[in-house]
């Protein structure tokens, strides 16, 4: 199987994954290196599973942040304008 790349958010950093004879290898680069790890299938399904929770709680801290900022600038733009 040909590998996979996935590109990081920064400069020099990049993901590849692929599947070799039984294992699941996953090679990673970054500005000052590399480094690999074979896994197993279930111990691809347990990344798999690591990623979308941490995705899943990211979301949440996002929207949370968003539901404070707007509360924030709502407040401010009260305090502002409640004397005229």
């Amino acid at each position: 199987m040909e590998s996979i790349k996935i590109e990081g958010t920064q400069r020099y950093q990049s993901v590849f994954v692929a599947g070799v004879d039984d294992r699941l290898w996953i090679n990673i680069h970054h500005a000052n290196g590399s480094c690999y790890i074979n896994l197993s299938a279930d111990g691809g399904e347990q990344l798999i599973k690591a990623v979308r929770q941490s995705i899943g709680q990211l979301k949440q801290n996002v929207m949370a942040h968003e539901a404070k900022e707007t509360a924030r600038l709502d407040a401010m733009f009260d305090d502002r304008y409640s004397e005229e």
